[in-house]
C-alpha cells in the first residue's frame, strides 16, 4: 500500500501536484497541513526548476523585480515560478506562473507545504521562518536594503543559505544586523534598484500625480508599530517638522508656488492609529495598497522622483545611485537613538544631505530643489562607492547569471 501511495504521489507530482490541490480547496487546519505536507511531500525528488518568491510587502521589492526579469526574458518558459502572497485570487497568473498562500485552511496550506518541499529556489526579501529546509535547496535572501539601524538581536543566519550584500564595505554591516555568517555573504546589487534606471510611467499611473513642475517623495522609516516602539515621538502627518494642520496647509501653498508635488509614502509597518492623513493640492499620501492598486512598484516611482527625504531608512543607499538631493528630517533623532538607535557611532557620515531639523529646513530644502541648489554631490558620490559595488541597472540580469538559470530545464 506505502509502495502504491509513493508511486502515485510521484505520478502526480510529475504531473503538477501543487495545481491539483490548489483547486481542491477546504478548510481545516494549517498544522495538520505541515504533518501532512512533511509525511507526503518531503521524499519526493526536488524539483530543479522550481523557484518560489516571496516579499513582506507582498507582490513587491527586490523579489518581483526579479520574478519580473526572468517573465520578460521568457524564463518562465523553462522554469514554474511559485509567489507566496497573502490573496492569491487577486493576481494573474502567466504561464507557469503560481500565486499561493500559507492561509489556515487545509487544502491551500498543503498547496503550500508541497511547493515549500520540493522546489529548488526560493527568493526571499524577509525570511525568517523557513529553518526546515531540505538538502539540496537554496534559499537566497535578497534582503530589502543596506542596514544602518540597530539590529533586531536575532539570529536570521539559519533561515537563509546566503545573503545579499551591497559592497565588500557593507558586509560587518549585514552581519550585525542579522547574524549573517561571512561565508553567507555574497556582493549583489539588489534587483529592485534597476527599477530607479527604468521608465515605469509610475506619476502617469498614480491619479492626479502628472503635470508637476518637479517631485519630491518624503520617505521615513515607521517609528511605531503594532508590536513595537522604535522611537517615542509621535508624527501627526508622518512629515517631521510639520506638527498642526495649520503648519501642512502653510506648506501646501510653498509647494503650489512652485507647482511641486510632496508625495509621502507611509512605510508599511508604521502605526496608522494617529495619522491623519490630509489630501491637498500638492501633497499626496501613498500606501502600498494605492501602489498595488494602480500597479506601481515603489521604485520606479522613486526612479522618477526629483529629489529624495527621509530620517532613518536606508532607502537613500539606493537613490544615492541616482545621483539626485536627499535631505534628512532629524528632528526626532535624540529619542530615535534612545528607541532604536544605529550600527555605528559616526551615523551622520553616512548621510550625504542636508540635515533638516524643524519647519524652516524642511522649506529651505524645497526651495534648494526647486532651484537646483545641490551642495552635497561629492558627498553622494562618497558613500555610493562605499556602500554600493554596483551601480548600474544589471542586478537582476546578475543575480540570473549567478544562480546559473541560463542552464534551465524544461518545465516538468
Amino acid at each position: 500500500m506505502t509502495e502504491r501511495m509513493g508511486r502515485l504521489l510521484t505520478v502526480l507530482h510529475r504531473k503538477g501536484l501543487g495545481s491539483f490541490l490548489y483547486r481542491i480547496g477546504s478548510a481545516c487546519g494549517r498544522y495538520t497541513a505541515k504533518a501532512v505536507g512533511s509525511l507526503l511531500f518531503k521524499k519526493l525528488p526536488i524539483k530543479e526548476n522550481y523557484i518560489v518568491f516571496e516579499s513582506e510587502g507582498d507582490f513587491c521589492d527586490s523579489a518581483r523585480a526579479f520574478y519580473e526579469y526572468l517573465l520578460a526574458h521568457n524564463y518562465h518558459e523553462r522554469y514554474r515560478l511559485i509567489w507566496i502572497v497573502k490573496e492569491p485570487k487577486q493576481y494573474c497568473a502567466p504561464p507557469n506562473v503560481r500565486f499561493i498562500s500559507r492561509q489556515k485552511q487545509f487544502f491551500s496550506s498543503v498547496c503550500f507545504f508541497y511547493y515549500v518541499f520540493v522546489s529548488k529556489y526560493f527568493i526571499f526579501t524577509h525570511p525568517s521562518w523557513f529553518t526546515y529546509r531540505r538538502e539540496g535547496q537554496l534559499v537566497v535572501n535578497i534582503w530589502h536594503g543596506i542596514p544602518i539601524k540597530d539590529g533586531i538581536s536575532k539570529d536570521l543566519s539559519a533561515a537563509f543559505d546566503v545573503i545579499f550584500c551591497s559592497s565588500e564595505n557593507t558586509r560587518p554591516w549585514f552581519n550585525k544586523f542579522c547574524g549573517a555568517k561571512e561565508e553567507q555573504d555574497i556582493v549583489l546589487g539588489y534587483p529592485r534598484n534597476d527599477l530607479l534606471f527604468q521608465s515605469g510611467h509610475a506619476l502617469e499611473k498614480l491619479p492626479g500625480c502628472g503635470g508637476y513642475q518637479k517631485v519630491i517623495i518624503c520617505m521615513p522609516t515607521y517609528k511605531q508599530t503594532e508590536n513595537w516602539v522604535d522611537s517615542e515621538k509621535v508624527l501627526p502627518f508622518y512629515i517631521q517638522g510639520i506638527e498642526s494642520r495649520q503648519q501642512l496647509e502653510e506648506f501646501n501653498d510653498v509647494l503650489a508656488q512652485m507647482n511641486m508635488l510632496f508625495l509621502v509614502k507611509i512605510h508599511h509597518l508604521q502605526d496608522l492609529s494617529f495619522l491623519n492623513e490630509v489630501e491637498l493640492s500638492h501633497i499626496r499620501y501613498l500606501k502600498d495598497a494605492d501602489l498595488l492598486h494602480c500597479d506601481v512598484q515603489l521604485y520606479h516611482l522613486l526612479g522618477e522622483a526629483d529629489a529624495l527625504l527621509t530620517d532613518y531608512s536606508s532607502v537613500y543607499l539606493d537613490y544615492l545611485l541616482v545621483d539626485r538631493p536627499v535631505g534628512f528630517l532629524l528632528g526626532d533623532i535624540d529619542t530615535y537613538i534612545a528607541g532604536r538607535g544605529f550600527l555605528f557611532d559616526d551615523y551622520l557620515s553616512y548621510m550625504p544631505g542636508a540635515k533638516l531639523y524643524d519647519y524652516a529646513d524642511l522649506v529651505a530644502f524645497v526651495h534648494e530643489v526647486q532651484s537646483g541648489i545641490d551642495q552635497y554631490s561629492a558627498d553622494r558620490k562618497r558613500v555610493r562607492d562605499f556602500t554600493n559595488f554596483y551601480q548600474d541597472n544589471n542586478n537582476c540580469q546578475r543575480f540570473a547569471q549567478w544562480l546559473g538559470l541560463q542552464e534551465s530545464p524544461e518545465i516538468g
